[in-house]
C-alpha cells in the first residue's frame, strides 16, 4: 500500500465527538502521524477563526481548509493559500431566493458572521464564542441592510449558511439555489446547507495543498461524515467515511470506519497511516 503523506480531516462528526471535543485517542494518532512527517490538515465548513482554533489545539502547522475550501490559510502566518469570494451578484441572488422562502441567511468571511435575526443559531454561536480563547472567537455582526453588506464586504464574503428545521422550505430553497449557474450548494448537517462560489469544494482545496507539496493522490487520505466531504473523499487515494456519516459518503468511500464517538478517526489513522 502507498505510504500516506497527507491526511485531511473534517471537524464536526469526524475529529470531534458529539460533545465537540477531541478525544485523547484522536490526539495521540495525530501526534504520531506528525512525528512521522505526515501532513495533517483540518478541512471544515466552519469559519477560519474557529477552524484554526482546533488546528492550534493539535499544534498543527499545516494550512487550514475553512468555509468548505473557500478560504485556505496557515494560521500561524499571513500566507493565504487560496481565497474564492462568493461575489456581489451571487450574494444578491442567494438572498432574494432565501427571502422568497422566508429563510434567514448567515453570510460569512473568514472571521465574521453577518446575520439579521437573533435566533437559536446565533445564541449557539455566542455560547461557543464565550467558551473559546481569543484566537478562536468569531466576530458576530447584526445586519440592518444586506445590500450595504454585499457592497461593503464584497471583497471578503466567502459563503452563505442557512439553518432551519422546516424541511419543505429548505428543500425548495436548496433546489432553487442549485439552478443558479455560479454557485455550489452542499449540506453538512440535516437541517442546514451552505452556498459558495462555483468550483469551491474541500476536494479542490485538498488538491491545491497536495500539488504545492508534490504529494500524489494515492498518497492522500481524507476522512469525513457529511455531503460537503464528498469531493475530498472522492479525490483522495483513500477516502474514509465515518459510521455516523451520510449514506452517499459511505457509498463513495474506500473504507467506513467506526463512529466519531468511538474514535473512528483514530481507527482510520491506525489502519492506513501509522
Amino acid at each position: 500500500m502507498q505510504k500516506i503523506k497527507l491526511v485531511c480531516m473534517d471537524l464536526d462528526g469526524t475529529l470531534l465527538n458529539d460533545k465537540k471535543e477531541i478525544s485523547e485517542q484522536n490526539r495521540r494518532v495525530i501526534r504520531e502521524a506528525v512525528s512521522k512527517n505526515v501532513k495533517v490538515v483540518v478541512s471544515t465548513g466552519r469559519f477560519y477563526t474557529m477552524a484554526s482554533y482546533f488546528a492550534n489545539q493539535l499544534e498543527l502547522t499545516t494550512p487550514v481548509i475553512s468555509s468548505n475550501g473557500a478560504f485556505v490559510k496557515r494560521f500561524n502566518d499571513d500566507e493565504i493559500i487560496s481565497k474564492t469570494l462568493l461575489g456581489y451578484e451571487n450574494a444578491i441572488a442567494i438572498y432574494e431566493i432565501l427571502q422568497h422562502y422566508k429563510l434567514n441567511p448567515f453570510f460569512n468571511d473568514h472571521e465574521t458572521i453577518y446575520y439579521d435575526e437573533e435566533n437559536t443559531v446565533m445564541r449557539f454561536n455566542k455560547k461557543i464564542n464565550g467558551s473559546l480563547e481569543k484566537m478562536g472567537k468569531t466576530q458576530l455582526q447584526l445586519v440592518k441592510d444586506w445590500h450595504e453588506v454585499f457592497t461593503n464586504q464584497n471583497d471578503r464574503l466567502l459563503k452563505c449558511l442557512v439553518v432551519n428545521n422546516q424541511d419543505e422550505q429548505m428543500n425548495k430553497a436548496k433546489e432553487a439555489l442549485k439552478q443558479l449557474p455560479d454557485v455550489e450548494v452542499v449540506s453538512s448537517l440535516s437541517n442546514s446547507f451552505e452556498v459558495m462560489k462555483k468550483g469551491v469544494s474541500k476536494g479542490r482545496a485538498v488538491k491545491i495543498i497536495a500539488e504545492q507539496n508534490d504529494i500524489k493522490q494515492e498518497e492522500i487520505m481524507c476522512i469525513g461524515d457529511g455531503e460537503n466531504d464528498l469531493s475530498m473523499i472522492q479525490y483522495a487515494g483513500i477516502g474514509v467515511a465515518m459510521e455516523n456519516g451520510l449514506d452517499i459518503l459511505k457509498e463513495n468511500a474506500d473504507y467506513v470506519t467506526i463512529s466519531n464517538n468511538d474514535h473512528g478517526l483514530a481507527h482510520a489513522f491506525e489502519k492506513f497511516v501509522l
